[in-house]
């Protein structure tokens, strides 16, 4: 820590820092991960998923029911993304065992029993807003996010996706890092961000900020709010971003998909309360709205991009008052569950 001007940490700093790194970064927390885009999945194909170093078939039943199982077959190990959707079930490719969207072996062809343990690992899903979003752990432990200032009752657009060469907790922790937000995203805070835990998986930011006018999308964002412009950001235990602009009423979510411990996908999605009325000319407006906001926070987000690509993140140096809502984040990563119940030996092969 800097204190008094002076950095207090010692020799080992180097070594501490690195073990920080490993004890808060060094598995996938519980959390809901968006995994495909519901249109890249059509009924009776298959693909391959990949969260951090475990591997995964996703297939969508020839009835339309979406499933995700462990890729390599319990049987002998045999590669499932080499098989077929046979109508509700994936067929594996060598001996012709047929697995449900829960893992079990509904079917073996030779005739024989199914034994015992004759199940895939399996994942619980959702479809949501165009994407699908798997719940990383046994059962999931709270229920998909919803942002408590936006309705149920939403509009949203269609999802874009934006590749990041980055760990996934890189978008949670990037924003809680208050000091970034004027030197990239030319915002300075009218007064310190309000920094609140919602419940143990949720931690949320609020603040206040003067927009300075440097790109379009300030110059813009001014037209729209005036000076200043009030958001909230609240993180679900990393894998789902909720902003909330107050001063606009749109919301956004960003899904962050860990393809790898170096390498992400962002899944957004523009979410705004439904009209009670809807008529032809506004819902067509709030379509078109819908997909300009979308653009609009990926364009906002550009900067970061770049910046952050092969950032490897630690607790380093904090300075005390500056960076007291880096350490709430650090605090709340920490705490987050990130046990597997699940025995990923047959799921640890190399792709």
């Amino acid at each position: 820590m800097v204190k008094d001007g002076h950095f207090h940490g010692g020799h080992n700093s180097g070594v501490s820092t690195l073990i920080q790194r490993t004890e808060l970064f060094s598995s996938l927390k519980n959390a809901w991960y968006p995994v495909s885009l519901s249109k890249e999945l059509k009924r009776g194909q298959q693909r391959k998923v990949q969260l951090l170093d475990t591997h995964w078939l996703l297939f969508r039943t020839e009835s339309g029911r979406p499933g995700i199982t462990s890729r390599y077959c319990c049987h002998l190990g045999t590669d499932l993304s080499n098989g077929r959707v046979v109508g509700d079930n994936i067929e594996c490719p060598m001996h012709g065992w047929q697995f449900d969207t829960h893992g079990n072996c509904t079917h073996i062809p030779c005739g024989a029993p199914i034994p015992n343990g004759a199940q895939q690992f399996s994942l619980q899903l959702t479809e949501r807003f165009g994407i699908i979003f798997v719940w990383y752990g046994d059962k999931p432990e709270f229920d998909f996010p919803e942002m408590s200032d936006l309705s149920t009752n939403l509009k949203t657009s269609p999802p874009i996706t934006v590749s990041l060469q980055a760990p996934y907790y890189v978008a949670a922790l990037n924003s809680f890092d208050t000091q970034h937000y004027e030197k990239i995203h030319a915002r300075r805070f009218v007064s310190p961000p309000d920094i609140s835990l919602v419940n143990p998986y949720c931690l949320r930011i609020d603040y206040t900020a003067e927009i300075i006018r440097r790109r379009w999308v300030d110059k813009i964002m001014t037209k729209l709010c005036g000076d200043t412009t009030s958001v909230a950001i609240e993180s679900w235990s990393g894998g789902i971003l909720l902003l909330k602009n107050m001063d606009t009423h749109y919301g956004s979510l960003i899904g962050v998909h860990p393809s790898s411990e170096t390498h992400c996908e962002l899944y957004i999605v523009a979410l705004k309360d439904r009209e009670v009325r809807q008529t032809l000319t506004n819902s067509l407006a709030e379509y078109l709205a819908l997909r300009l906001a979308a653009v609009f926070l990926k364009t906002y987000l550009a900067p970061d991009l770049g910046i952050i690509a092969n950032m490897q993140p630690h607790k380093g140096i904090l300075l005390d008052g500056v960076d007291d809502a880096l350490q709430t984040f650090f605090d709340y990563w920490k705490a987050l569950p990130q046990k597997s119940p699940f025995r990923l030996r047959e799921n640890r092969k190399v792709a």
